[in-house]
């Protein structure tokens, strides 16, 4: 292993503000270990090498001194100003919102960032679903769906896709205290502000009178 891996996670850890005893817990080793991966006394295996990577996001060949840069999407976005000014709701900035949220769930409990993909990856097909029964997609593309007629032809399947998220949601018990307040990234608040302007508008044609803080 190259003599500079420890400096490597260590500089790591201390740049995005984790402390020793976080970061071994997270990483499922004791704070003792970490401390030798860090001083260099003791090499780790091929596993932890993976895992260290995924947790940092960053390239094995990059911990490995190979690369110069980390060479994983999140340090391209992390190079583009997070700035509302100019922010558009595109694909890129999506995108951006995106891999902060993964990234903020991440660092508290490396569960939630699965959570986070699971999630992601349902509305995505759910979005697909609801495409193809509008026919802007082929209907294949929805995959076992549109072999169910009835299914497919009514809001049964997207219900109980909604449903099984939340019953996911509702059954995780937290191991680790609620998140404080603190600064919300602003590409992050962008895409909640829009999604609420969007949401009570379009509900404000169903429902009764809104109070007027939500209609702004």
């Amino acid at each position: 292993m190259e003599k500079n891996f420890p400096l490597i996670i260590t500089e790591l850890r201390k740049s995005r503000g984790i402390s020793q005893k976080e970061a071994a817990e997270n990483l499922g080793i004791s704070q003792a270990l970490l401390s030798h991966y860090e001083k260099g006394i003791r090499e780790c295996g091929q596993r932890f090498l993976v895992r260290i990577a995924d947790y940092y996001d960053v390239s094995v060949d990059y911990l490995l001194g190979r690369e110069n840069t980390p060479n994983r999407i999140s340090s391209i976005f992390a190079m583009i100003d997070d700035s509302a000014e100019g922010w558009e709701e595109n694909d890129l900035s999506l995108m951006r919102a995106a891999i902060q949220l993964r990234e903020y769930l991440r660092r508290r409990d490396p569960q939630l960032s699965d959570l986070f993909i699971r999630h992601l990856s349902v509305q995505l097909y759910r979005l697909i679903l609801l495409q193809a029964r509008l026919g802007n997609l082929p209907k294949n593309w929805a995959g076992v769906a549109c072999s169910d007629g009835e299914l497919f032809a009514n809001n049964l399947y997207l219900q109980l896709i909604d449903q099984a998220q939340m019953e996911e949601i509702d059954s995780r018990r937290p191991s680790h205290p609620a998140a404080a307040n603190e600064p919300t990234p602003e590409t992050v608040k962008s895409v909640v502000s829009r999604a609420e302007d969007y949401v009570f508008r379009t509900l404000a044609d169903y429902l009764p009178p809104l109070p007027t803080k939500y209609l702004k």
